[in-house]
């Protein structure tokens, strides 16, 4: 089991009042400490000033050698007044899509170390190059701020600034060093290429929220009363965000914050995006690729959160269960959701989910591999009209499947005990239609492609047996 006390220090004072999104100081302090234990924490000593008596920081007292100071002592020197003019504090913490707007002598924005709510804490001051938050503490210059969001040791952070004449082979897995003069505030592009960091933060996130769910009763009992047993979520590593955990969790696994900002996993102000959500992540050779998480719903079907249904993560969204789908040819079940793509997986029925009911051009080309085209996307106005988008494009290669009257998408029929069934006979009615309406069509063609069609659903074993094996 997965618990925020088996991934951390202890706190001998006040472990059991600690709120998860003030642990990032604390699990610093504590690894340098003997045994990972801490004497007391943040929230035992007295608060940070107010705001009215906020002054800018001064530049900190060493009373010891600390790692940065040995590392910099060493061979070559690093000029960090140099990297300060030629980095601008404020532009470089611009490039992580943290907003600053001018407040008195400082800009101000969202702190990324902890979960920034209600009053921005993070100020950045131009005239010393330096930032603090008035709320976690943290503070320090630029080469700080990169050390801090990249999880860099000083040489690593300053060779990602490009005044290292001779940068570890860690700071290599980087994609660019920061340019050395800025006028503006960089844009993030569209297209972000996700480096070794990204990937590694997306499987932490992957494991961290499959653990939460198997642990969190009512996200648990939602998906049961879907009609999903916890042996399958936890074989197609389904989770939940809980929300709070996940940046203590980077720190423990010392991963960087920086790379959870760029994929999307934590947004500017330290907040976790799919918090209150489960989540579905793209396993591509056992690896997550990309994550879309799904609000909780009351028994009559009221979301239990903010925002849209389905909420994904930034850029290009892959076509869900592709490893699957790919082994075999002959048909795919094409559904909009990633709930579609798991009553399918219930059934044994290889499936394809769009996450929407539209497709990109480079995802027509991947279903065009495939012989038959089976489209069950939601029988509602956009369903419809996804589907007729495919169906043009297609031809008499995809066949229009019709669910039950009062079934809105196949996620629906997974909680009936017989909704196995009703799929497959779905089925073989749509192959039945197709066939009559091509001309040319004789006996032995729908039966051949009848039976195809209902080799597919049974694939290696019916959804009974399944669910056999698989006691909700």
């Amino acid at each position: 089991m997965l618990t925020s006390q088996s991934h951390g220090p202890r706190c001998s004072c006040t472990w059991s009042t600690v709120r998860l999104a003030d642990l990032g100081p604390m699990l610093r302090r504590a690894a340098s400490s003997p045994g990972g234990h801490l004497d007391s924490c943040s929230l035992c000593r007295p608060p940070c000033s107010s705001e009215s008596a906020v002054v800018e920081p001064r530049e900190p007292r060493v009373s010891g050698p600390s790692t940065g100071t040995r590392v910099a002592e060493t061979s070559a020197r690093v000029d960090t007044e140099a990297l300060r003019r030629e980095h601008p504090i404020a532009d470089i913490v611009a490039t992580y899509g943290i907003e600053l707007r001018r407040v008195g002598a400082a800009l101000v924005g969202r702190c990324p170390f902890h979960e920034d709510r209600g009053r921005p804490n993070l100020h950045v001051y131009r005239r010393s190059a330096r930032w603090i938050c008035y709320r976690c503490d943290e503070h320090g210059d630029v080469i700080r701020f990169v050390q801090q969001m990249e999880n860099l040791t000083f040489r690593e952070a300053a060779a990602r600034l490009g005044g290292d004449p001779s940068p570890s082979t860690h700071t290599a897995r980087h994609r660019t060093a920061f340019p050395r003069t800025r006028k503006t505030p960089p844009r993030a592009s569209p297209d972000v290429v996700w480096g070794h960091n990204e990937h590694r933060v997306l499987a932490a996130a992957t494991d961290l929220y499959a653990n939460q769910l198997l642990t969190h009763g009512p996200a648990l009992a939602y998906m049961a009363g879907r009609g999903f047993p916890r042996e399958l979520l936890a074989r197609f590593r389904v989770g939940y965000a809980t929300g709070g955990e996940f940046i203590p969790y980077l720190r423990w696994r010392h991963l960087p914050i920086g790379a959870a900002i760029r994929t999307g996993l934590v947004t500017d102000d330290g907040r976790e995006f799919f918090a209150g959500r489960i989540v579905f992540p793209e396993l591509r050779q056992g690896r997550p690729v990309w994550m879309i998480g799904r609000v909780l719903e009351t028994p009559d079907g009221q979301p239990l959160g903010h925002g849209p249904p389905y909420l994904g993560l930034p850029g290009c969204k892959p076509l869900l269960g592709w490893d699957e789908a790919i082994c075999d040819l002959r048909g795919v079940c094409v559904v909009e959701g990633p709930m579609d793509l798991l009553a399918l997986r219930l059934w044994g029925v290889p499936g394809l989910a769009l996450a929407g009911n539209g497709v990109a051009s480079d995802k027509l080309a991947l279903l065009d591999q495939f012989r038959r085209l089976y489209l069950v996307l939601d029988q509602d106005a956009g369903g419809e009209e996804g589907t007729d988008r495919l169906v043009t494009h297609f031809g008499s290669r995809a066949v229009r499947v019709r669910l039950p009257t009062g079934v809105n998408d196949v996620a629906d029929l997974a909680k009936s005990h017989d909704g196995d069934q009703l799929f497959r006979a779905a089925i073989e009615s749509a192959v039945d239609s197709a066939c009559l309406l091509e001309d040319g069509a004789h006996s032995k063609g729908r039966r051949d492609e009848t039976e195809t069609a209902v080799s597919m659903t049974d694939a290696t074993e019916t959804g009974a047996d399944r669910r056999d094996r698989h006691p909700g």
